[in-house]
């Protein structure tokens, strides 16, 4: 593996650690051991909010690299151009 390679992927995992600290830290889980139950589902809300995000992005990803987002345009375009509009 290349230097930069080596970077770049930590730098790409810094970014999770930074957002993961952040999140705990508007939960109020900057120390959280998961030792109380409060503490434990704060846990699994935040881990639920991670896991609604991802999936956002990873539908709009796979339907805009599957060229659905070209298909929405051309049917707009489509719409725009008819005369019955």
């Amino acid at each position: 593996m290349k230097r930069e390679e080596g970077l770049e992927i930590y730098s790409g995992r810094m970014k999770i650690e930074e957002a993961f600290r952040d999140l705990k830290g508007l939960l109020g889980m900057e120390r959280v051991m998961n030792k109380t139950q409060e503490n434990m589902e704060k846990m699994i809300a935040l881990l639920l909010i991670v896991y609604a995000i991802s999936f956002l992005v990873g539908e709009n990803l796979r339907d805009y690299l599957s060229g659905y987002h070209d298909l929405v345009s051309r049917i707009d375009l489509l719409q725009e151009a008819s005369p019955f509009s």
